[in-house]
């Protein structure tokens, strides 16, 4: 069988010394033509196909007890029950975003909320405030307001716990020179197009203009409408005195002058922000503060009120020590947010707050949306994903372990894991072998590459701590902070993005969980983790034709030997050599760098 489908895969009529790619993968280009959605097409997006057919499966066909009889040893009874229950809770929400006849009688009342809450925290009481911009003139408004440091950094704070990062980003993750000890990073953010280059590209641009307009008005106009057929109350003192005083409908400006503006000042920070090739140097974008110094170098937010107002109980203290990904980014980020006019931000945290949750809405709000990823990928904007590969995408990012465990117990099993770890060792050793016929490197970097490799952490299939995927008390407990909702699918967004902040602020001052994962075990991937100097193979990519229990091995070192090979390889890459066995980013000064240095220079 396994022959068959690789003969099938090659075309034969070619000769390869001629074609070898025509041979080899012939046979697979004419049965498989890349869809109108999407910009690739392989073996890697097949078994991912695959996998989300498994969980429909599990989510849409099976009930609790088919998931019990698959399960390699009875649970005690108290686990049993929670085991039903957090397979109900995934079903609820996997079930909350199929229910599109709710979420479009919705509409954009979900999006109405968050908005009202940034017009609340953050107000700017000018005739040019996209607040006032819905159709209401206010006599009493002055010409231009100040900025106010309070509602800038509240509302940075308040946006970062619905998951919108604008301006700035935060992670709690291993200090890159202590990784045993949980640093706090902060990092440039902000830019709905995927890298500054993008901002240069006037074709991209006029789509970009042409989306955000359309989902403004959708959202703003529909925020207007709803206040006055339903009485929405904001609690504002503005809004109080719509409701209080006038009441002249005009039209400040149009959607595409305020985009004009918001595209503008996203430019603006293009321009300061680091390029995806200087953002992957880690010593560059290692720069270690206290609060007295950041304030210093940035001095526009209130960093104390902005860390603490984050930090949950459990940490009573100020972090001390923040680690910049950039300090001009910062120090440029704060002029350029001085300058600006405060209507300018509050539409730009407007927008930020549509552009990230517009796909959580229904389809008027999608399609926009979907015409811009066409642009930027050269795919089909007519082609609407299926309603159900939306909501597992949607289950992945939000309980990504809890639906894990129910894969892995129907898609992983008997010997897998032993055989993978087996071959992982084998190919650590084959690495090892080699490095003394490499005469270029010196006896020193050659004795460090064994070190490192030796040292290497490998996790395979699933995690069995933080959370332990076999355990439905422990995947309970990651996820109690979660509440569930089956009729109310946008809720349910919002109060996982509430957890995954509070969770991630409770790591810090905490020691490194060695035991995380950065993947879920579904996922069709794998990777090298630098300070963890650690290999990472989730049991969604060690199924065929990666890996086959029942493979002989030289098909199996040829498949998923190859991703191995690739992710050992990058712990000595230009981002891994720098990372020492321990995980420690350290100065590289040895007989190799020189010679990188030659090479480059020349």
């Amino acid at each position: 069988m396994i022959a068959g489908k690789i003969i099938s895969d090659m075309d034969q009529t070619v000769d390869p010394c001629e074609d070898f790619f025509q041979y080899s993968c012939g046979g697979w280009l004419k049965k498989h033509i890349i869809p109108d959605d999407k910009g690739r097409y392989g073996y890697f997006d097949i078994l991912y196909e695959e996998n989300q057919e498994i969980l429909k499966g599990i989510l849409e066909d099976d009930d609790f007890p088919s998931i019990q009889t698959i399960q390699a040893a009875g649970l005690p009874s108290p686990s049993l029950s929670i085991d039903k229950k957090n397979f109900y809770n995934l079903q609820s929400f996997y079930q909350s975003c199929m229910d599109e006849d709710r979420i479009s009688r919705l509409g954009g009342a979900p999006l109405v909320q968050l908005l009202d809450r940034l017009f609340k925290n953050f107000p700017v009481e000018d005739r040019f405030s996209l607040f006032n911009n819905f159709g209401y003139q206010i006599d009493n408004l002055q010409q231009t307001a100040p900025l106010n440091l309070l509602n800038l950094t509240n509302t940075l704070s308040n946006l970062s716990t619905i998951d919108v990062y604008p301006l700035l980003g935060f992670y709690v993750t291993a200090d890159s020179k202590k990784p045993n000890e949980n640093a706090l990073y902060l990092s440039q953010s902000g830019l709905v197009l995927p890298s500054k280059e993008y901002y240069e590209e006037e074709h991209i641009m006029v789509t970009y203009k042409s989306v955000m307009a359309e989902l403004l008005g959708r959202a703003l106009d529909n925020r207007s409408n709803f206040i006055i057929e339903m009485g929405y109350s904001t609690s504002n003192n503005v809004m109080d005195d719509i409701y209080e005083y006038t009441i002249e409908r005009v039209w400040f400006k149009g959607w595409e002058e305020i985009s004009d503006e918001i595209i503008e000042f996203e430019k603006a920070l293009a321009k300061i922000s680091l390029s995806p090739e200087e953002f992957n140097d880690p010593e560059a974008t290692y720069n270690k503060h206290n609060i007295k110094s950041l304030e210093k170098l940035s001095p526009t937010f209130l960093w104390s009120h902005y860390i603490r107002s984050l930090l949950p109980p459990t940490v009573p203290n100020l972090p001390s020590k923040i680690i910049l990904t950039s300090n001009k980014y910062f120090e440029d980020l704060s002029t350029l947010v001085r300058k600006t006019q405060p209507s300018i931000l509050q539409a730009y945290f407007a927008w930020q707050i549509i552009a990230r949750h517009a796909n959580s809405l229904d389809e008027n709000f999608q399609a926009p949306l979907r015409r811009l990823k066409a642009k930027l990928k050269g795919v089909d904007e007519n082609v609407k994903p299926k309603r159900w590969e939306v909501c597992l995408n949607s289950v992945d990012e939000t309980l990504g372990f809890m639906a894990g465990r129910y894969y892995v117990l129907k898609a992983f099993g008997g010997r897998s894991k032993d055989m993978a770890s087996e071959m992982i060792d084998a190919i650590k050793d084959a690495f090892v072998n080699r490095l003394p016929e490499l005469k270029w490197l010196d006896a020193e970097t050659r004795k460090k590459a064994i070190e490192k490799v030796d040292a290497i952490i490998q996790k395979i299939g699933y995690p069995i701590k933080s959370p332990n995927t076999t355990d439905p008390r422990d995947l309970q407990s990651y996820y109690r902070n979660i509440k569930f909702d089956e009729n109310n699918y946008f809720n349910n967004l919002l109060s996982s993005y509430l957890s995954g902040s509070e969770k991630q602020w409770k790591e810090l001052g905490q020691p490194v969980d060695l035991y995380s994962w950065y993947m879920s075990p579904q996922t069709v991937n794998a990777y090298y983790n630098p300070t963890a100097n650690e290999i990472v193979f989730p049991a969604g990519i060690l199924q065929f034709p990666f890996f086959s229990s029942k493979a002989p091995e030289y098909i199996n070192y040829g498949a998923i030997g190859m991703v191995i090979g690739h992710e050992l390889t990058h712990g000595f890459d230009d981002n891994g050599r720098q990372f020492d066995a321990s995980g420690r980013l350290i100065q590289v000064c040895t007989y190799y760098l020189l010679i990188v240095i030659l090479f480059l220079s020349n």
